[in-house]
């Protein structure tokens, strides 16, 4: 009889020849390859805002920060304070309304070389950028939107405080860093 060991110490008993034993050792390889690709990605560690279930990611911009951003969903486009978009020397360009329940508000739109969460990357995206009250008020230099998000196939893990993303489809603009 052979044995097999599996990850997690778990072991098989079984009983075949060489050539079965190094064709399911070699499966088994093939296998654990394939589960490790799919397991790569743009998983991230995450914090709360202060007493919120609200969900911050680390951000690095232009190959900066990293600048906490909070994980919204319910935004349209990804919004920076102008005051980090001002320090990272990123250029004004048209002025466009953003509407919200807490009224509207102008917003600067500026173009980004690099957008980096975890190992997801998207290059020259435009962002928004301006002085919220909500940043200020919940310490975050900006909003991680549904421009950036919809991209990809987002997944958190709540007991982990990881939040993953992977691309969604071949034809959007996102890629994996390897």
């Amino acid at each position: 009889m052979d044995e097999i060991r599996f990850e997690g110490n778990k072991t098989m008993k079984v009983r075949c020849g060489i050539a079965a034993t190094l064709l399911l050792t070699f499966s088994l390889g093939l296998l654990e390859a394939a589960t490790t690709k799919e397991r790569k990605g743009g998983g991230v560690p995450f914090d709360y805002v202060p007493n919120s279930s609200l969900i911050v990611v680390p951000v690095m911009i232009n190959k900066r920060g990293p600048y906490k951003l909070l994980l919204d969903t319910g935004t349209t486009r990804t919004i920076l304070s102008a005051q980090v978009a001002d320090k990272l020397g990123l250029p004004k360009g048209r002025v466009e309304m953003l509407f919200s329940t807490a009224g509207n508000s102008p917003v600067t739109i500026r173009p980004l070389r690099i957008l980096e969460v975890g190992g997801t990357r998207l290059e020259n995206i435009e962002i928004s950028s301006a002085n919220l009250s909500v940043m200020k008020m919940l310490n975050i230099d900006g909003l991680l939107g549904s421009d950036f998000l919809h991209r990809f196939k987002l997944f958190i893990d709540y007991d982990r405080r990881i939040v993953d993303l992977q691309p969604c489809c071949e034809e959007t603009m996102s890629r994996l860093l390897t």
